[in-house]
Formats: C-alpha cells, sequence, structure tokens
C-alpha cells in the first residue's frame, strides 16, 4: 500500500501532474485555516509569546539526510 501511495505522491510532485480536485480541495482549506490563523493573531484573539532570549531557526534541516539515494 505504501509504495503505491508513494509513487502516486511522487508522480504528481515531480511528474508534471497536474494534483487532482482532492488535493485541491485540500489546498483550500489549508490556506482557510491559515487566513484564519493570522486573523486570530492580528485581532488579539491568540497570544504571541516572547522569549526571553535569541532564538536561531534553521530551516530545512533534515536529520539523517533527505532521503534521494536510493
Amino acid at each position: 500500500m505504501k509504495a503505491g501511495l508513494e509513487r502516486w505522491l511522487l508522480r504528481r510532485w515531480y511528474g508534471g501532474v497536474a494534483p487532482g480536485p482532492g488535493l485541491r480541495l485540500l489546498s483550500l482549506v489549508y490556506a482557510g485555516v491559515l487566513r484564519l490563523d493570522r486573523a486570530l493573531y492580528r485581532r488579539g484573539l491568540r497570544k504571541v509569546h516572547h522569549l526571553r532570549v535569541p532564538v536561531i531557526v534553521i530551516g530545512n534541516l533534515v536529520a539523517g539526510g533527505t532521503g534521494k539515494t536510493r
């Protein structure tokens, strides 16, 4: 089952195949949730937490490699 799902996702991601209606709907739902979250922060309904120490954020860090080698 996993191999079939993985193959399907890879075709959608790298193969130039347009996402189906389910994935497009899911992206709209996700975008709506993000907009709602941002609006709640802007209106003060969600609290912003300030830390006393500096924070360094490292993006795209993967432990154990990225899985590109086969």
